[in-house]
């Protein structure tokens, strides 16, 4: 028997002449149909377009030989979720091979190629198909989701019989295995959230993969009896496969509904993603966000942008789908009959109502109403998972998230239900895995429902990779990590390990972001909020203090470390004056770095936690009464240079060594050890000969470059500027003018990637290069065309926020810090020290941050008599200077 047309609405579809009218008809079935607000029907018109496209041509092609062939749709093809520019894949079947067919069947694909119709092609007997489904989950997953599109349907009967018999009754659990396997693999691969700045909307996790995977299990599963059917139809496979799951009562109506909706919403999204990028795009880039918030409809509204609100929403699906993928995943997969015998329960009983087999605690079926009766037993279900590290089975998940639904508005003011999850903070390691899962079945939420607001809340830039409920789990992760690290080879897991109030840390860390989803100043909200929840829960006195001020303050440290001179005295007097005590520096300390090393994977680096340390440091040494202001009295003076005169044997006398302390800044001799100011005593003496001197050293997380020059107009700027074009990126950089105007400037910076070379053969270049600059016989506008082709592969990413200037002259400094918010571009630094300059203004120091999307630069200035920059006509004119400064070009 041949099957010819499957539908009757093919006979009314146009057959594309050539390439552009076919994608011309293609997008107009899209945009036809996602006016109508219809996305899946969309899909299923184009898939019936393509059958009758590939129809005619197969009864071109094949006329003699149409009783031994047929033609099958693969993967969204087959499943009739086709987005505009996925990949269109098909199986030929053919009773035996020939040459003539192999021909035909040649001709009858370069045919769709010729006028745009790309299609992936298989050519195989049905036993060639059975042995392929056979050789991986991959291509056993292609052929479960195959559709008969057009040929003999008496091949595609015995295709069916032979795929049941050989393939659909053999390996299923190690089938099973594979696809949980290879699905934790992919999760990881994409970011290991469904929560991310940039999530794949196919791949990532709770996107559209994660279905189909549950869709897979479920066509594979024990439980089914049905045998395997080749589909026939142009029904969405994965609605329909969320309608039987419901049937099966493996989910509850609602939940199944609300699952439907999270399928329209990604097929929607992937729609508009490929139709506005006019190829297959799954990606959903940073740039490209708000452009699909406006195209899809989304509004401003109250203090969250358009695109916010789509994010939201994007992750409220995502998250749902990754839930559903959690629970039903091992469900439909599992290998072991009932875990119930007629004897009784065979494994370690830790309650009446609790038990632990294969590594999991499961629910007794006695006790299936427990959380009902006694609500509290679903907090001792995560302190037992703690106690014995064990996971919850999928049944018990199952279980908790129902029961769930039944919590009044008292749970969450239970006393007994505040003390055991108060009691989870007292055994960190694997209190971050523990109130993962409490949010992922909702728990958290019900015991915090200040919490459950920052669920899938985004934050549209570039510095924000995850929603805030992601990052403050990821901060909990990341900080109960240190336990794990060598406290000797760690500070930060040194510092951890010396606290006794990590309660009050976790508490802090879990409420730091809670002001984010109100308006305004989200530090002051912030403490607002979780005071009310202390109060709530009974927490008072001196931990209540240290957790609302750690609240208040979480930003204070990184702002302080990144963006401000920690040899400065006064900077660190303020600091110390906040901070008050040694234990809130320390946890002031590890929350700094939670925060950090959870808002971005780029975020956190070696560097980063140097300069955290640095102030650390010193704001300890303060405390202990350590670092004083002023100069330097004369007994240290005289034993400072003893030691540095040991770094110089004979070279220079003490008087040498005293005068070049007493002439430089005050914070100078605590800017270096004895052994670096022997090297800058040593360059120094070779000045006489040579217009500057440069020296490298490797410090393993970022190279030291230290130069030695005459004061000069321009001269900062010159260096930079020659730093920048050998493609070094400065993380800060100390200038130290001697009263002879002999200057000493300190860089710290690491190559723009990891891949560039930075040996003595590139060192040598950089000299030269500078001593070119300095002496003139060079100018660096000539020396910047010169470098420009290499930059133009250099891709800069664009923040969306606007530039923003603030002088900063607070505190008793006797220098104006200019603080800078920018987006990052070639040559900046050396820009903005050249309109420095050019306004006759003296930089001290500079600080120099990244911030992914943005560079936030601080310079300590003052003008060109010495003095801070008080007048606001002044600092405006200074603003508009270096304005100009950011956007020119070379």
């Amino acid at each position: 028997m041949f099957l010819y047309c499957i539908s009757k609405e093919r006979a009314s579809v146009k057959f594309p002449e050539n390439h552009r009218e076919y994608h011309q008809i293609k997008e107009r079935l899209f945009a036809e149909n996602d006016s109508e607000n219809d996305n899946l029907a969309g899909s299923a018109k184009y898939a019936v377009w393509l059958d009758s496209i590939l129809c005619g041509y197969f009864e071109k092609f094949y006329i003699d030989d149409r009783d031994s062939i047929s033609l099958f749709a693969l993967g969204s093809y087959g499943r009739s979720e086709l987005n505009p520019f996925s990949d269109i894949d098909i199986l030929i079947v053919h009773k035996r091979d020939s040459v003539p067919v192999r021909e035909k069947t040649k001709q009858f694909i370069q045919g769709l190629w010729d006028f745009g119709l790309e299609v992936g092609h298989q050519f195989v007997t049905p036993q060639q198909c059975c042995e392929l489904a056979l050789e991986d989950a991959a291509n056993r997953t292609t052929i479960l989701e195959m559709r008969l599109v057009c040929g003999s349907k008496e091949l595609s009967a015995r295709l069916e019989l032979l795929l049941n018999s050989d393939v659909y009754t053999r390996g299923l659990c190690e089938f099973s295995e594979q696809l949980l396997k290879d699905t934790a693999s992919r999760h990881q691969k994409y970011g290991g959230s469904p929560q991310l700045l940039e999530p794949h909307v196919k791949e990532g996790v709770g996107g559209l993969r994660d279905l189909h995977v549950l869709l897979w299990l479920f066509r594979v599963s024990r439980d089914r009896q049905n045998q395997y059917v080749i589909k026939q139809d142009h029904h969405s496979s994965i609605m329909k496969f969320l309608q039987n799951i419901r049937d099966h009562s493996l989910l509850l109506s609602g939940d199944a509904e609300k699952l439907k909706q999270s399928f329209r919403f990604l097929m929607k999204v992937r729609n508009r993603m490929h139709l506005s990028a006019g190829r297959k795009n799954d990606h959903l880039e940073y740039g490209g966000q708000k452009k699909l918030a406006a195209d899809l409809g989304y509004r401003d509204q109250d203090q969250w942008l358009a695109v916010e609100h789509f994010m939201r929403d994007y992750y409220t699906h995502t998250r749902r789908i990754y839930h559903t993928y959690l629970i039903l995943s091992e469900k439909l997969a599992r290998r072991r009959k009932s875990v119930v015998a007629a004897e009784g329960i065979h494994g370690k009983k830790i309650s009446d109502a609790f038990y632990i087999l294969d590594d999991e605690i499961h629910l007794h079926p006695e006790y299936k109403k427990i959380f009902y009766l006694n609500p509290p037993e679903l907090l001792l279900v995560f302190i037992y998972r703690r106690k014995y590290n064990v996971r919850l089975s999928e049944a018990l998940r199952e279980s908790i998230y129902y029961a769930i639904e039944s919590l009044g508005g008292n749970f969450k003011k239970d006393k007994e239900v505040i003390r055991l999850f108060l009691q989870l903070f007292k055994y960190p390691e694997h209190l971050g895995d523990n109130l993962r899962t409490m949010h992922e079945l909702g728990l958290l939420d019900v015991i915090l429902p200040e919490f459950s607001a920052l669920t899938s809340l985004a934050q549209h830039d570039l510095y924000h990779f995850y929603s805030a409920d992601e990052h403050t789990l990821i901060a909990i992760e990341n900080l109960t990590g240190l336990a794990g690290e060598s406290p000797a080879q760690n500070h930060l897991a040194r510092i951890y390990a010396e606290i006794r109030e990590r309660r009050t840390l976790l508490l802090s860390i879990l409420f730091h972001d809670l002001g984010k989803a109100r308006q305004g100043d989200h530090t002051i909200v912030g403490v607002e909020i979780a005071g009310g929840i202390l109060r709530r829960w009974g927490i008072d006195g001196d931990e209540s203090e240290r957790i609302l001020f750690l609240v208040r303050n979480h930003q204070k440290m990184e702002q302080i470390a990144f963006r401000r001179n920690v040899e400065e005295f006064s900077t660190i007097r303020e600091f110390a004056h906040l901070i008050k005590d040694e234990k809130n520096l320390k946890l002031l300390y590890l929350l700094s770095y939670a925060d950090l090393s959870a808002v971005n994977p780029n975020i956190w680096t070696e560097w980063k936690g140097i300069l955290l340390m640095e102030l650390f440091n010193a704001t300890q040494n303060y405390l202990h009464g350590k670092k004083k202001e002023g100069m330097i009295d004369s007994e240290t003076l005289q034993n400072m240079s003893a030691l540095i005169q040991q770094q110089l044997p004979g070279q220079f006398s003490e008087k040498d060594v005293s005068d070049h302390l007493r002439e430089m800044p005050p914070h100078y001799p605590d800017s270096f050890d004895e052994k670096q100011i022997a090297g800058h005593l040593r360059m120094i003496r070779q000045l006489a000969t040579r217009s500057n001197l440069m020296k490298f050293e490797n410090t393993q997380t970022h190279f030291m470059i230290t130069t030695i020059t005459r004061d000069q107009l321009f001269c900062l700027a010159d260096i930079c500027g020659v730093l920048s074009i050998h493609d070094l990126n400065i993380f800060s950089a100390q200038i130290f003018t001697r009263r002879d105007l002999v200057v000493v400037d300190v860089f710290r910076v690491i190559p723009i990637s990891p891949n560039l070379r930075f040996d003595d053969i590139q060192q040598e270049d950089i000299s030269q290069d500078l001593e070119k600059v300095l002496s003139g016989s060079s100018d660096l506008p000539h020396l910047f065309q010169r470098h420009k082709r290499k930059w133009k592969r250099r891709k800069f990413r664009h923040s969306g926020f606007p530039d923003e200037i603030n002088f900063d002259n607070s505190g008793f400094s006797p220098y104006t810090i200019i603080d800078i918010f920018t987006d990052d571009s070639v040559g900046l630094l050396y820009r903005l020290a050249l309109a420095m300059s050019e306004l006759h203004l003296n930089i001290r120091s500079a600080k120099i941050s990244t911030r992914v999307d943005q560079v936030a630069d601080s310079f300590y200035v003052v003008d060109q008599h010495s003095q801070p920059v008080l007048d606001e006509k002044q600092q405006e004119k200074i603003r508009q200077h270096l304005l100009k400064a950011i956007h020119r070009e070379f």
